[in-house]
């Protein structure tokens, strides 16, 4: 009797042993899934760390051209001020040389005239 109750514990035992060993077996598997997922998932984390890193660089970069035309835009505005106020300065000057050339072809043509009268004069005395 004793000896059955052994071989029925041992029979349970090894049912037991069978299920467990099963079980690990299973569970194995899913760690060498979850253990491959893992790595899928580091390698497209790696890539998207480098497409994120080159974008930084890529607007660094864009921000560094962006300050240098900014920079550009400031001087070509300062240039503009600089040849509007020669422009100005120079259509002031020109102005002021019209005048004088007007007032001198005034002159001239009283000269003319003084000239004409003082010809007529010697003309008349001779």
């Amino acid at each position: 009797k004793q000896w059955c109750q052994r071989r029925v514990a041992i029979t349970a035992g090894t049912s037991n042993l069978h299920e467990i060993e099963a079980k690990t077996t299973a569970l194995q598997a899913d760690n060498v899934r979850l253990a491959s997922d893992a790595g899928t998932q580091s390698t497209i984390i790696t890539d998207l760390e480098d497409k994120l890193n080159t974008r930084n660089r890529e607007l660094r970069d864009v921000e560094s051209r962006k300050a240098t035309c900014d920079k550009r835009l400031v001087e070509l505005e300062n240039e503009i001020a600089r040849r509007t106020s020669d422009l100005e300065t120079a259509n002031d000057k020109n102005k002021d040389l019209s005048s004088a050339v007007s007032d001198l072809n005034g002159e001239l043509t009283n000269n003319q005239h003084t000239l004409r009268q003082l010809h007529a004069d010697l003309q008349d005395r001779m």
